[in-house]
Formats: C-alpha cells, structure tokens, sequence
C-alpha cells in the first residue's frame, strides 16, 4: 500500500529516498481518496476563498497557513493553491493535523489545509469554517462543503489517495488478476461504509489507469517541489 507522498512527492526532493517508484513498482489499484479541506478559524474573519485571496494580496505573507508538515499533501495542496492565485502565504509546519486543528480553533494561526476526518467535527461544531475541498469533486462525506474550484479558482485540483503495488516485474496475468479482486473487494458495500466511516473514500482504478494517474500526478507536484526547493 502506498500513498501520494512516498510515491509522487518524495521522489522529487533533494534528500529523496531511494525508492523509484516508475521502475521497482508494478500498480494493482488505486484504492482510495483522503479528502483534504482548507479551513479557516470561526474568528478569523475569512470565510471563503475569495477573502483569504483578497488578505493575502493585500499584504503579501501575512496570512499563515498550517500544514501537517513540509512537503506533505496539505503543505503542496495550499502551495499549488498560492501559485494559482499568485499570491504568497506563509507556511507553519506541525505534526499532525490534531495540533494545526487546534491552533486554527485558537487563533494562533487563519487557516490550514488538513484532512477532512480531522476537520470535519470541528466544522459541523461552527468553530472552523470549511473553505473548500482540494479535491476535483465534492467529498461523499461531507457533500455540502463546495470544492476550491467551485469557490472561484477553476481548474484547481489536488488529491490525497492511497494504492496497492505489487514489485516491479509481477506477471501481467497476476496484476490483472490481483486487481480484479481488489475491485471486487472495493465494491461490497461494507467495505465502502468502513472506508467512508473514517472519511476515506472508495475510488478504484485499474492498473493502466493508474499508471496513467500516477505519471501525471507526479508531474504536477514535481513541477511544484523544484521550485520551493530552489527558494529555500
């Protein structure tokens, strides 16, 4: 099982690790989404995209934002969100989304990008105001939030998911089959409610398809990482 960081993030790093996920991996299925939102504290005065938007062009890197931590799927989905907007924010690294949570309740920092399960309490209770969902579409758990695109930036996407691999060199007979049943699987629907039970949604491709996402995936953020990593 892997997951978008190990497989099209930390490859483009400077201090990437040895993994070479193109030529040691063989993808079975993409198995699920992970719902990302941005957030905004409920006294923080923002209250969509548009108004963070507007602050931050305003006065350029006064508004923090948090993350789970330095080129991780939040820290790049807010990075990719400020280069589409063309305008600059300021980035504060945590270590989980339990601590950004909080101290986007607390007013310590505006805004964040974390992951919906541990947002979403917390937006049903009014004390953090949902912004949108990075994905392209809208979560099945919480269908009501709007995506970032439908909030006014179209074409922005940015999507945490996880698959299954098998080694690189795997029979294409095993492949297909080892796929087929991990749709078959996917497709019952106590798997589905246990999946959406903890805010992860079921979302299948097949072997070619995700090869297909992968390579694009990973250009998209490898356009994304170089240049952070030349600034700092």
């Amino acid at each position: 099982m892997g997951a978008t960081g190990a497989l099209v993030i930390n490859p483009h790093l400077p201090d990437s690790p040895p993994l070479k996920p193109e030529t040691q991996l063989a993808p079975l299925a993409k198995v699920a989404d992970i719902p990302l939102v941005f957030v905004a504290g409920a006294k923080s005065g923002i209250g969509s995209t548009a108004e963070l938007i507007e602050r931050s062009r305003a006065k350029p890197d006064s508004i923090s934002y948090g993350s789970t931590g330095v080129n991780t799927a939040q820290h790049l989905s807010a990075e990719l969100f400020a280069a589409t907007a063309k305008i600059r924010m300021t980035h504060v690294p945590y270590r989980g989304s339990g601590p950004t949570v909080s101290d986007v309740i607390g007013g310590q920092i505006p805004v964040a990008v974390v992951d919906l399960t541990s947002a979403y309490p917390h937006i049903k209770a009014g004390t953090l105001v949902a912004l949108g969902v990075t994905s392209p579409v809208r979560s099945k758990t919480a269908p009501e939030i709007q995506t970032i695109a439908e909030g006014g930036m179209p074409g922005y996407a940015a999507t945490a998911w996880m698959g299954m691999f098998a080694p690189a060199g795997t029979p294409p007979a095993v492949v297909a089959r080892l796929s087929k049943e991990i749709h078959q699987a996917l497709d019952k629907p106590e798997v589905q409610a246990r999946l959406l039970a903890l805010a992860v949604e079921p979302a299948y491709l097949g072997p070619d398809d995700f090869g297909r996402f992968i390579a694009a995936e990973s250009r998209k953020w490898g356009a994304l990482v170089k240049p952070i990593g030349a600034a700092k």
